[in-house]
């Protein structure tokens, strides 16, 4: 076997550290977690499960990191989406007149606080059979919403026929 030279020792040596320092550095502008999620982005999900790793902050989280495992093995019954809602920061997401309806029925919504996480979406469609669901968008449905949107839609016909009828 070929021995490393001294020369070529110190320059991985060196390149190392300035990666160290790059990551490390608090005015690098990207943060380690937007460092890592640009990484993973470059890996399809079903070659690693790279989604495993990811922790975000949520409505229920109390100010913790929790993972997509966690934020299931939460959700409420019949639930079938993982909701979210990206912005700046956490406290104006907290304000944000989009959570008031899932606060008031205790559903659990992923905050989205760095630029990279918008991103990320577009990659990660859904996790473990769950759709992510941006509750900022319009067209959230909620668990009896949709159930509620079905009804109507199967008893349109009879609407019509009870409209049109001259008994009345």
């Amino acid at each position: 076997m070929r021995s490393m030279t001294k020369t070529r020792k110190k320059m991985l040596r060196s390149r190392a550290t300035k990666t160290r320092r790059r990551v490390s550095t608090p005015n690098s502008g990207m943060s380690l977690a937007s460092l890592l999620s640009s990484v993973l982005l470059k890996t399809p999900q079903t070659e690693t499960g790279w989604a495993k790793l990811l922790r975000f902050e949520s409505t229920q989280s109390d100010g913790k990191l929790t993972s997509l495992d966690q934020y299931i093995s939460r959700m409420k019954p019949g639930q079938k989406d993982i909701f979210y809602i990206t912005g700046t920061n956490k406290e104006q997401l907290e304000k944000s007149p989009f959570l008031e309806r899932l606060k008031k029925k205790n559903y659990e919504v992923i905050f989205f606080t760095d630029p990279v996480d918008e991103y990320l979406m577009q990659y990660l469609m859904d996790y473990e059979d769950k759709k992510f669901q941006n509750v900022s968008k319009e067209g959230l449905k909620l668990g009896k919403d949709s159930k509620d949107k079905e009804l109507k839609e199967s008893f349109k016909e009879l609407h019509k026929v009870v409209e049109g009828c001259p008994c009345q």
